[in-house]
Parts: structure tokens; C-alpha cells; sequence
């Protein structure tokens, strides 16, 4: 599992690695934490094996900042309460969209397939518009980038 850091001032961050930087935008293959290492069960473990990218709008102009270059470790700095936005967004209103068309078709005294397909069409048209939103909303996150010389060193 990759590993978090919360510091004192609402930030999470993690360390990973640049692997593309194209219109803007850095690709961080984020790295799995050390732990994982000394896990007996790592080697059945897909998240041992891989960390996971992330895209990071680096500003207007599709301009990265000079210091960043492909294959740099870099630290990702976020605010814990928009990680916890992305959550509800992500998760939680997908889930009560579902439950709630679910049940609003079972009150229309239709069968549970159609009430299944009815939550799961309008958690799709959901994901659809989140789609359709998705440059304005990753212009909105506000996701710092550095470029770190010792990865062992803890976030300010």
C-alpha cells in the first residue's frame, strides 16, 4: 500500500516518480511504501508489485516548473480536506445514488434487476458529467509538486 504522510498542518503528501510530463501535466507513478518490502505476502500483492499514477496540472501555459524533469523523485502535497472531497465525490455520492435509485425503483414496484440497472445508470450519467468536468475540476485541486533530494526526508 502506498504510504501517506499527514503532518501537522493538513497536508498529505507522497513520494514518487515522474514518468511523463505532456501539456501541463506531470505523470507520478506514486511509490509503494517501504513496508511493503518486509511483507511475507508481497509477492501475491498487486499493490506491492506497482504504485499507482497520478496526474498533477503543473499551471497555465502547459509550462512544467523548471526544476521538475522526467524520472526526478518528487514529493505530491495536497490538503487533507480535499483529499477527503475527492472521497465523497468519488465514493460516497456514487453510493448514495445508487442506494437511492435502487429504492426509488422498488417503491415504483419495479423488480430488483431494474431498480440494480436503474441506481447503477444514474451513478453512469454520475460519472459522466464528473468526466465532462474533468480539466475544470483538476484545475481546482490544488496539488503542489517538488522535486525531493533525499527521499527518506519528512514533509515540512
Amino acid at each position: 500500500m502506498a504510504e501517506y504522510t499527514e503532518n501537522r498542518s493538513g497536508m498529505i503528501s507522497q513520494d514518487g516518480i515522474v514518468r511523463a510530463i505532456t501539456n501541463g501535466y506531470a505523470l507520478v507513478d506514486i511509490q509503494a511504501a517501504g513496508a511493503c518490502a518486509a511483507c511475507q505476502i508481497s509477492g501475491s500483492c498487486t499493490e506491492a508489485k506497482s504504485g499507482r499514477e497520478i496526474q498533477v496540472y503543473l499551471g497555465e501555459g502547459g509550462e512544467s516548473p523548471s526544476n521538475i524533469r522526467i524520472g526526478d523523485r518528487v514529493r505530491v502535497t495536497t490538503e487533507t480536506r480535499q483529499g477527503l472531497l475527492a472521497v465523497l465525490f468519488l465514493f460516497i455520492i456514487p453510493l448514495i445514488l445508487i442506494v437511492g435509485g435502487v429504492a426509488w425503483a422498488g417503491g415504483q414496484g419495479w423488480d430488483d434487476a431494474v431498480g440494480a440497472g436503474v441506481g447503477l445508470g444514474i451513478a453512469g450519467i454520475y460519472g459522466l458529467v464528473l468526466w465532462l468536468l474533468n480539466s475544470r475540476i483538476q484545475r481546482n485541486v490544488r496539488i503542489q509538486i517538488e522535486k525531493i533530494s533525499n527521499p527518506t526526508a519528512a514533509p515540512q
